[in-house]
């Protein structure tokens, strides 16, 4: 049976889903997933604030059991319900993808950094509701955050437009997945570079001297150990160690600074072309402090650089 006119202008130009369905009480004929997500989408917003992550995302959308009843007696069919859930899972998906809030979201990935689990219903209350869940898990499967996103759509399922209320509950659902990730990010950098600094404590000033860091609270401190093994160590290494040793160190010192003025020109254009495609961010934050970072330790390297080859030079007279 083709679908009337009447109700393809309705659901392709104004997206009054649910009271179009019911409205055409007396019609029992399946209306296609594509007419319905097509319907119920929206212009999605780029997200300033981006995480470099890679996301397996899982949705599902329902009609509660007293909903499809209503909708059931409407003469809307089985098929049609089901299209319409898988609808709004297209919509509510493909918001997430085309915020950029992540880096890379799919639907499965071997080693995700992170999980996301959407489910939103709808429901009768003391009238039509829509609730939206979602809960977020690391890459252990440990929950590390979730909330609940609930409005009221109308004094009957006839008033109720989806599309109206999807956008603000999908800006609501991003902000509290964004929180929750970077929440944890932070954390999870704080405990790694409490950890690492006790390895500082007991690194050698060679040990100290690398060309990269995870993230710039690491580079930070390494720094200052770097500052803290330079003053203990080095006159010691000066006065003790053999010129081929001094000799290696030297190149070791050049490499370092060589590399170091490489990561930070590189973290220094990631800030800027992701300052410019979507605004400042965490992301943007962590490439400046790297640049930074870098650049900091290559003038703590020079001095060291210097000190060594004076020695070298001495020697040779």
């Amino acid at each position: 049976m083709n679908t009337p006119k009447f109700l393809r202008q309705s659901v392709a130009s104004a997206g009054l889903i649910v009271g179009v369905l019911l409205a055409a009480g007396c019609v029992s004929m399946t209306i296609s997933t594509g007419m319905l997500t097509g319907a119920l989408s929206y212009p999605v917003q780029e997200s300033k604030t981006k995480v470099n992550a890679t996301v397996e995302l899982h949705v599902r959308h329902s009609l509660s059991p007293d909903v499809k009843k209503q909708w059931l007696s409407s003469m809307v069919n089985d098929e049609t319900i089901a299209n319409f859930e898988q609808a709004v899972v297209n919509v509510i998906a493909n918001d997430i993808v085309q915020s950029g809030i992540f880096s890379k979201v799919v639907s499965s990935a071997p080693e995700p950094d992170f999980i996301v689990n959407i489910d939103s219903e709808q429901y009768l209350g003391p009238g039509p509701m829509y609730k939206i869940h979602y809960e977020v898990f690391n890459a252990s499967k440990q929950r590390i955050g979730g909330r609940t996103e609930e409005v009221s759509t109308g004094k009957s399922a006839r008033d109720t437009n989806l599309k109206d209320y999807l956008p603000s509950m999908m800006d609501k659902v991003k902000e509290g997945i964004l929180k929750d990730v970077i929440a944890y990010i932070q954390a999870r950098a704080q405990q790694i570079a409490k950890k690492q600094a006790e390895a500082f404590q007991k690194a050698t000033l060679s040990e100290l001297i690398v060309s990269s860091d995870r993230s710039v609270g690491l580079a930070r401190e390494r720094n200052r150990y770097l500052i803290a093994a330079k003053n203990a160590q080095l006159p010691a290494m000066l006065r003790d160690w053999k010129t081929d040793q001094l000799a290696a160190f030297v190149v070791k010192l050049e490499q370092a600074i060589l590399d170091l003025n490489h990561e930070s020109e590189v973290a220094k254009d990631r800030a800027e072309q992701s300052a410019a495609s979507g605004g400042a961010s965490p992301w943007v934050d962590e490439q400046r402090g790297l640049a930074i970072s870098y650049r900091e330790r290559i003038e703590l390297l020079k001095p060291i650089l210097a000190a060594v080859k004076d020695e070298i030079s001495n020697r040779s007279r």
